[in-house]
């Protein structure tokens, strides 16, 4: 029985490292060309930087700082009301005032399924959305810019711009 070779030959050694050179520069010119992946490396700096800088804060505490006030009212309604609260929210109008004093500046807690991860167990029903869900009976009014006093059946003594009510 004859022995075999276990070495490679200098061809294939040479052939396997042209391969490799080439499939290395197509990958190399297509990251290079592709701006999202330049995007991407500064943007995951700029999060490990912010990470560092704050990472003494809670993980409420950063949320706040890297979303702003939407997420401080969010914990408000988080905090005021039971897991199984059902919470009247007022329609997109009220957020997207232009007036300066307006606290949401950036609209997200318009955005149901955003605003919903932040304060789960519980639900959030916009009222622009009342009348395609008319089976769901709110326990809560959320107060933005005093919107949703006037849904309340008793009177409110000391009334705040922005609160939640139980109904």
């Amino acid at each position: 029985m004859k022995k075999m070779k276990l070495t490679p030959s200098v061809r294939y050694i040479v052939k396997n490292l042209v391969v490799l050179a080439g499939v290395s520069s197509v990958i190399v010119f297509l990251v290079n060309v592709n701006t999202g992946y330049n995007l991407l490396v500064s943007k995951l700096a700029q999060e490990r930087l912010a990470e560092r800088q704050y990472e003494d804060l809670s993980y409420d505490q950063r949320r706040t700082v890297k979303l702003g006030y939407n997420v401080t009212y969010l914990q408000l309604l988080r905090s005021r009301t039971p897991e199984t609260a059902v919470i009247l929210m007022p329609p997109d109008s009220v957020f997207r005032k232009t007036d300066e004093a307006h606290a949401f500046i950036d609209y997200w807690i318009t955005n149901r399924g955003w605003a919903s991860y932040f304060v789960y167990p519980r639900r959030l029903v916009y009222s622009d959305d009342l009348q395609a869900e008319p089976v769901v009976r709110p326990t809560h009014v959320a107060i933005v810019n005093d919107w949703g006093y006037d849904k309340l059946d008793y009177p409110v003594d000391k009334r705040y711009a922005y609160d939640v009510m139980p109904f």
